[in-house]
């Protein structure tokens, strides 16, 4: 159940990323989590969650936060409802187009 649901989630996340330039993503093998690599948008992953947060209204949490390998990537969560991720990519596409 959980992990069914986490698993689709992760396959829309990824797909979703995956068709907006500048952005990148690899399925996941388990747990809640999808790191997306965003240097194609906004090299600072820091400075990118924050304008996602301002401007989109999408809370992401930086990568670099979990050390070196995490730079240039931001992660989301796969705890929301699918609506609720589709929501959010297509305000992160909004973003990508005006950027």
């Amino acid at each position: 159940p959980y992990r069914l649901a986490f698993r689709d989630r992760a396959a829309r996340v990824v797909e979703r990323a995956n068709a907006l330039q500048g952005l990148a993503a690899a399925m996941p093998v388990g747990g809640m989590f999808v790191m997306l690599d965003c240097r194609g948008v906004e090299p600072d992953d820091q400075s990118l969650a924050r304008r996602l947060l301002d401007e989109a209204r999408v809370a992401v949490v930086p990568g670099s936060g979990f050390g070196p390998g995490g730079r240039g990537h931001v992660r989301i969560s796969l705890t929301p409802e699918m609506e609720t991720l589709d929501q959010a990519f297509d305000r992160i596409a909004d973003f990508i187009a005006r950027a």
